[in-house]
């Protein structure tokens, strides 16, 4: 029994010594984890739409820090809801019908590029000339939604009829997410409320 024992022991040292020997060989580096800092959607505010009131709302904007866009006013509908959300480097005006129909004024810093497609809508508004054209499908990540976009009449400088619109607009990169059945008269709303765009 003497010797069972004494053999389990020198059975368990030495695997305790094979470990401790392992464990100085092998050199495994601490693991770091970096966690980013958190970053803070900027809270949106609402501007309710009323069935109930039937007058007009404007909203302004000032010049966002570190653009080129201009302070611009948008009137609208009081159908239409007003979301806003704003930080100091960009901003997001949109308007709402029935959860389903947006326009979106988007401004920040960001590059663009001349329009040159044939197919468009002309549209004369408060900030110019713009031209709204059906957006591809392969650049919409939604299948259910049709969206058009917005170019604007560049006059800095000589240019053909077909390459002097250019994007984003004077006033942000302006847009129109609608249900791929879309009402037309929404639409027509939807373009009279860009034609009340001014330059402020």
């Amino acid at each position: 029994m003497i010797l069972f024992v004494a053999l389990v022991l020198i059975y368990f040292f030495g695997l305790a010594e094979q470990k401790k020997a392992l464990q100085a060989k092998i050199y495994v580096p601490p693991v770091v984890v970096s966690t980013p800092a958190p970053t803070e959607e900027p809270p949106v505010t609402v501007f309710p739409a009323s069935k109930e009131d039937t007058t007009s709302r404007t909203y302004a904007v000032t010049k966002l820090h570190d653009t080129t866009f201009l302070s611009y006013s948008v009137t609208y509908p009081s159908s239409w809801e007003l979301r806003l959300s704003e930080s100091e480097y960009h901003r997001t005006l949109s308007l709402w019908k029935d959860d389903a129909y947006e326009i979106r004024i988007y401004q920040a810093g960001f590059g663009g590029g001349m329009c040159r497609d044939t197919s468009f809508t002309q549209i004369e508004s408060g900030i110019g000339s713009l031209r709204k054209f059906k957006t591809d499908s392969k650049y919409s990540d939604r299948e259910d939604v049709t969206s058009f976009t917005f170019c604007h009449k560049d006059n800095s400088r000589m240019q053909n009829e077909y390459t002097d619109y250019k994007e984003p607009t004077a006033v942000g990169s302006i847009s129109y997410t609608v249900p791929k059945n879309f009402d037309p008269n929404i639409i027509n709303e939807m373009d009279e409320i860009i034609k009340t765009l001014k330059a402020i």
